[in-house]
């Protein structure tokens, strides 16, 4: 009898509507904290890269991209409008065939990859990348980094269906449904200076600057930022992909990692002037993805397993 009732109180137990889940293990802990610390030392790294490459690296203002394969038509650049890591970014000074109907008359911008100022770091680059004397090469991880991103965008623009039909996927977006969130690349060219890609010139504010002035997020800004948010998981359902150096094109791979994106504070920017909305198809004031990268190595730094929606939002209005 004893037995009977140790066996029916097993199969009940069994049986039983599972409990709600426990809070997270120490060993999910410490990762998603080891994952936090990853993140903030790559940003780090990227601001301080972002004030040494700068000052090592060419200003292209006004001059003039010589075209391969766009009806001859050069690029011609104006006014920097900022340096990073990786590359320039400059104002369109004049119309050019590449841009889409649909853009024209706005303001654009060229995004070119870095080449070194001064004449030893131009040797140096062409004796590593085996150019001919004379020539001024970009850096050539500046012209891969280029290329990874129009990759990317071009990889996800082609699986906007699928991630929309994603159980993650937020509902009532500002952005149409199937489109991406982020800031479109409208062309690309072949130059005399490397690969080149063409934008919208996107006026908007930082994380930093939204928490210089409120303080924290408002609640229309805390809506768009978790869209984002479900956006990143959606993507992440519905594409698996190899372990990638994030240096490297991406590749599906059935039974692979999900596919983890750059959500970090820095690729956020938050939108409210009527033109840019309208360029950038979208219904309302919301945040977009400056960039479209996927994160390095594929860290899930921002999946759900590893960061809460809670947890992405402090550390969004801790950007600084």
């Amino acid at each position: 009898m004893r037995y009977r009732c140790a066996i029916l109180i097993a199969l009940l137990l069994a049986l039983a509507p599972a409990a709600p889940s426990a809070a997270p293990s120490r060993g999910q802990r410490i990762r998603a904290r080891l994952g936090r610390i990853h993140a903030r030392i790559g940003d780090h790294v990227l601001r301080l890269g972002g004030r040494i490459i700068p000052l090592l690296t060419k200003d292209r203002s006004g001059q003039a991209l010589h075209t391969h394969g766009a009806g001859g038509k050069d690029i011609q650049l104006g006014k920097l409008v900022g340096k990073g890591f990786f590359g320039a970014v400059y104002h369109l000074a004049a119309p050019h065939p590449l841009v889409p109907a649909s853009h024209a008359g706005e303001p654009l911008i060229v995004k070119t990859a870095h080449a070194p100022r001064y004449r030893p770091l131009r040797r140096l680059a062409r004796w590593l990348m085996r150019k001919q004397a004379g020539t001024d090469p970009p850096l050539d991880i500046a012209t891969k980094r280029l290329q990874l991103e129009l990759q990317t965008y071009r990889f996800l623009e082609s699986r906007a269906s699928r991630i929309a039909a994603a159980p993650s996927y937020p509902k009532d977006t500002a952005w149409r449904r199937g489109a991406l969130p982020v800031a479109p690349i409208l062309a690309t060219a072949n130059t005399n200076a490397g690969p080149v890609l063409l934008k919208p010139f996107i006026r908007g504010e930082s994380p930093k600057q939204i928490i210089k002035r409120y303080g924290k997020l408002t609640p229309e800004m805390r809506r768009s930022l978790r869209e984002i948010y479900d956006f990143v998981q959606a993507a992440g359902e519905a594409i698996h992909v190899a372990k990638s150096s994030g240096l490297a094109p991406i590749k599906e791979q059935r039974g692979g990692e999900a596919l983890s994106l750059d959500a970090r504070p820095h690729n956020l920017m938050w939108i409210t002037k009527p033109e840019v909305l309208r360029s950038l198809g979208l219904s309302r004031p919301s945040f977009i993805l400056v960039e479209l990268d996927q994160a390095v190595g594929n860290i899930p730094q921002y999946l759900k397993a590893r960061t809460p929606f809670a947890d992405y939002v402090k550390e969004v209005e801790r950007a600084n």
